[in-house]
C-alpha cells in the first residue's frame, strides 16, 4: 500500500473459474427470464398508455378557467392561465429563510466532503486455465449529495466517512390555483426553473444550531460551509444550498373535480394529469406525452434486451471458462458463444414483443414475429455459408 492507493494481486484457479461459471448459469437464466417478462410486461404498458392518450385527446374540453364551468364535474378538461401559489413552502428546520412570496417549492441540498473509492482492474490469463488479476484501488475525498459507505471499501481504514446529520429534502408550496381551479402542491413539484436561495447571516446560525454543532459555519459561493476553510475542506465539512422555483402561465389537462383538478381515470385504469410551463394546446400536451411514452418503450425493450443478452452470455460462459486450459482456445470459444448469444438475444427479443403485440395488436405483432424469424433465417444461411466455405478450403 503507497499513500491512498493500493494494489492487490489475487490468483483464480481454473476450477474456481468453472464454479463461478456455474454460478453463473443460475444469475444467467434468472436474468433472461426476467426480461423476457420484462419486455412483455413492457409493450402491454405501451399500448395501455397509448389507448389511454388516445381516449383522453378525444375528450378534451378546454375550458376558460376564470369560470368554474358547471356541469363539467368529473370530465377531462384542458386549460392554460397563470399559476399563483397559495402559501409560501418552508423548511422546517431552517425556519428563518426569506422564502419569497408566489415560490412553488424549496429544495434544501446537502453534500458532504467524503472518501470516494475508485478500483481498476487488470486480468491476465495464464496457462493451465488460471486468472491472475491485479487490481488498484484509489481513494481521494470529493464532494457528493449521497451517502458514501466506506465499510464497504476494500481498504475502510483511515477512508471512514461519517454518517450525514442533515439529508437533502424538497418542500413544496401547499397548493397552486389557476383562476377557479386548484392543484395540489405535490403536483406542482415539476414546474417553474429552480434558481438559487440568496442566504443571509441568520440563516448561517440556523445551520449550526439545526446540526448542534459547534463547528464554524460561513457562507461561501451561495452555500452554508460548516467547517474551518471552504477552500480546504476536510473529511466531515458540509456544503448546504438552497433553491426555490417559479413558474408563470401554466398548461393544465385534468379531471375537474369540482374546485380542483385531480388525475382522470380512462377506460383501462391509465391515469391522466399533465402539467406544463407556458402556454400548449391540449393536442399538442397529448402529442408530447405520445411521444414521450414511445421514449420510454424504446428504452425498456433495449435495457430487456440488454439485460436478455447479459443473460445468455452468462449461460454460455462456461464454454469459455473450460477452454481457458489454453488462452487461445479460451478466447476463441467466447468470441463463438458471444456470437451464439447475440443471435438468440435477436432472435428471442423480437418473438416476445412480438407475441406481446399479438396479445394486443395482432397485426403488428405478426409483423414483428416474421421480422423476427427473418433475422433467425439470415443468420441460420450466413452459418451454412460459413460451414461449407470451411469444409471447402
Amino acid at each position: 500500500m503507497n499513500g491512498d492507493h493500493y494494489t492487490e494481486v489475487t490468483n483464480t484457479s481454473w476450477f474456481a473459474k468453472i464454479q463461478k461459471a456455474l454460478g453463473g448459469i443460475v444469475i444467467g437464466i434468472i436474468l433472461v427470464i426476467a426480461a423476457m417478462v420484462g419486455l412483455f410486461w413492457n409493450e402491454g404498458r405501451a399500448v395501455r398508455t397509448e389507448r389511454a392518450l388516445d381516449e383522453g385527446a378525444g375528450m378534451v374540453v378546454s375550458v376558460d378557467p376564470a369560470a368554474r364551468n358547471a356541469g363539467r364535474d368529473g370530465a377531462l378538461i384542458h386549460f392554460t392561465g397563470q399559476l399563483v401559489p397559495q402559501g409560501v413552502p418552508a423548511d422546517p428546520i431552517f425556519s428563518s429563510l426569506d422564502v419569497p412570496k408566489g415560490s412553488l417549492r424549496l429544495v434544501r441540498t446537502v453534500e458532504m466532503y467524503q472518501w470516494k473509492q475508485e478500483s481498476r482492474s487488470e486480468t491476465r490469463k495464464k496457462l493451465g486455465g488460471g486468472d491472475e488479476t491485479v487490481t488498484t484501488y484509489h481513494y481521494a475525498p470529493d464532494w457528493s449529495a449521497t451517502p458514501i459507505h466506506s465499510a464497504d471499501f476494500k481498504i475502510p481504514d483511515g477512508h471512514q466517512n461519517p454518517a450525514f446529520s442533515l439529508e437533502s429534502e424538497t418542500f413544496p408550496t401547499a397548493s397552486g390555483t389557476v383562476g377557479a381551479f386548484t392543484l395540489a402542491g405535490d403536483d406542482l413539484t415539476g414546474l417553474g426553473k429552480p434558481v438559487p436561495l440568496t442566504l443571509r447571516d441568520q440563516d448561517v446560525r440556523a445551520a449550526r444550531k439545526a446540526l448542534g454543532t459547534n463547528r464554524p459555519a460561513t457562507q461561501s459561493g451561495g452555500k452554508i460551509f460548516v467547517g474551518v476553510d471552504p477552500l480546504s475542506p476536510r473529511v466531515g465539512d458540509l456544503r448546504i444550498g438552497f433553491e426555490i422555483a417559479k413558474a408563470d402561465r401554466i398548461s393544465v389537462v385534468g379531471k375537474q373535480d369540482g374546485s380542483r383538478i385531480a388525475p382522470f381515470v380512462t377506460s383501462n385504469g391509465t391515469e391522466l394529469l399533465m402539467l406544463r410551463d407556458g402556454d400548449a394546446t391540449a393536442a399538442a400536451m397529448f402529442e408530447d406525452a405520445q411521444q414521450g411514452n414511445t421514449i420510454l418503450t424504446w428504452g425498456l425493450r433495449i435495457g430487456g434486451l440488454v439485460a436478455m443478452l447479459i443473460g445468455f452470455n452468462l449461460i454460455l460462459a462456461v464454454f469459455g471458462v473450460l477452454g481457458d486450459i489454453i488462452p487461445l482456445i479460451g478466447d476463441i470459444l467466447r468470441f463463438a458463444t458471444g456470437s451464439l448469444a447475440l443471435m438468440m438475444t435477436a432472435v428471442l427479443g423480437p418473438l416476445i414483443i412480438g407475441i406481446a403485440w399479438v396479445t394486443y395488436r395482432p397485426l403488428v405483432g405478426g409483423a414483428i414475429i416474421g421480422g423476427g424469424l427473418l433475422i433467425a433465417g439470415l443468420a441460420l444461411y450466413r452459418g451454412r455459408l460459413r460451414a461449407r466455405s470451411a469444409a471447402t478450403a
